[in-house]
């Protein structure tokens, strides 16, 4: 769902439903739709995640939200910033939880909206753990 745009709230909700990964739109610097893998991943409601004033301090591990919030508001602004890149989000009971984020620019979304498309990577650190052992 789209927060604050009624008429492209179908369009996106069916955009994000379709992308078989966790995905997101941020705008403003703040999460105006997601999917539900997304929700799944941080164990979260979407009307959570749609209320949130701060999604980098409340989804994101601490030792990661100012730096990805730095790197957003850069973005924002037009400047160059990797576009993927592995953090630690924050599930509900505070775990990190492994990520890597692919981001770009969404313009269907409205100006300055961005599109997040996430992997969890749980299950890559189990494999690398067991291929070590």
């Amino acid at each position: 769902m789209i927060a604050g745009a009624p008429a492209a709230e179908s369009e996106m909700e069916q955009l994000l439903a379709r992308i078989p990964m966790p995905a997101f739109v941020i705008r403003g610097g703040r999460v105006v739709a997601s999917n539900d893998r997304f929700c799944a991943m941080l164990g979260r409601s979407r009307a959570e995640l749609l209320a949130a004033p701060d999604p980098f301090h409340a989804f994101v591990a601490p030792e990661d939200a100012d730096k990805l919030f730095a790197r957003h508001a850069a973005r924002a602004q037009g400047h160059d910033e990797p576009e993927e890149y592995d953090f630690a989000m924050r599930a509900r009971d505070g775990s990190p939880i492994p990520a890597r984020i692919r981001i770009s620019r969404h313009e269907p979304a409205g100006p300055g909206a961005f599109l997040g498309l996430c992997t969890d990577e749980r299950g890559r650190a189990r494999t690398a753990q067991l291929i070590r052992a």
